[in-house]
């Protein structure tokens, strides 16, 4: 989460959730610690002297259990050398033990500048021995040293996060392109089989319907020749001599027999 002063008041003890390095020791006073806590946006926390044996940043919800490390032998630190540094920004947090005449140099808020003291001792001489003295120009330079090379740790990562980010889409497209492959097939081979099953089911129907019309055609023409032959004789045994009239008219059939009695009932003609 943001580090920034206004999420701080919103979100209690925020310092203790983020991700963090916490760095204890001692120092001439007593107990020190020194911790760099992540933040939004923070690639991750580098120390110089432990760059092969921490990673941080690795990833969204990838909570992982407190790994502790033991320095052997004993880092010692100097005054103005570079502990390490965030890949874009965070906070770092103090806790120390001192005399109780320590007077801190700060107001809350302050901005602190490189090579500014936090703190002192009232009558303590802080003076470097001449041992110890750096000029400007080499801490700058080791500055810039340390920093081209948190530039150049900051592009590895980003490599790397880029070339697992492509191999993932990469594999995410491949999984969904076999997917839709597949079902496209099963969708296909279902089609076939429903179409196949359609043009069956029509084929039956049609036969049937093909049928039931034969038949109903043929009662339709017995009934009407039936019909036909009972209207014949019943003309013939009114009028007789109007069947060659109706010879001449093409109205019955050369294969039609007229009886020259009316049928008594029942009987089929």
């Amino acid at each position: 989460m943001s580090v920034n002063p206004s999420v701080c008041k919103l979100v209690p003890n925020i310092l203790t959730l983020n991700e963090r390095v916490l760095m204890s020791g001692t120092w001439e006073h007593g107990y020190f610690s020194y911790t760099a806590v992540g933040a939004t946006n923070v690639g991750s926390i580098r120390i110089n002297f432990l760059k092969d044996k921490i990673k941080t940043n690795k990833g969204f919800l990838s909570f992982e259990s407190d790994t502790e490390i033991e320095i052997e032998p004993k880092q010692e630190m100097g005054r103005g050398e570079m502990i390490g540094g965030f890949n874009f920004g965070s906070t770092v947090v103090l806790m120390f033990e001192a005399p109780k005449s320590f007077e801190f140099n700060l107001q809350a808020e302050q901005v602190i500048r490189l090579g500014s003291a936090l703190g002192h001792v009232p009558g303590r001489d802080y003076s470097a021995p001449e041992s110890d003295e750096r000029n400007c120009d080499d801490i700058a330079f080791q500055i810039m040293d340390d920093l081209k090379e948190t530039f150049n740790d900051v592009v590895n990562e980003t490599q790397e996060t880029w070339n697992e980010v492509v191999q993932e889409t990469q594999d995410a497209v491949n999984e969904v392109v076999h997917e839709t492959q597949e079902t496209f097939n099963d969708v296909v081979n279902e089609t076939q089989e429903t179409l196949k099953e359609v043009v069956q089911e029509t084929q039956e129907t049609l036969n049937e319907v093909v049928n039931d019309t034969q038949e109903t055609l043929n009662d339709v023409v017995n009934e009407t020749q039936e019909t036909f032959h009972e209207v014949v004789q019943t003309i013939y045994n009114h009028d007789s001599d109007k069947l060659e009239d109706i010879k001449s008219a093409a109205l019955i059939s050369p294969d039609i027999k007229i009886t020259d009695s009316e049928p008594s009932k029942g009987e089929k003609l």
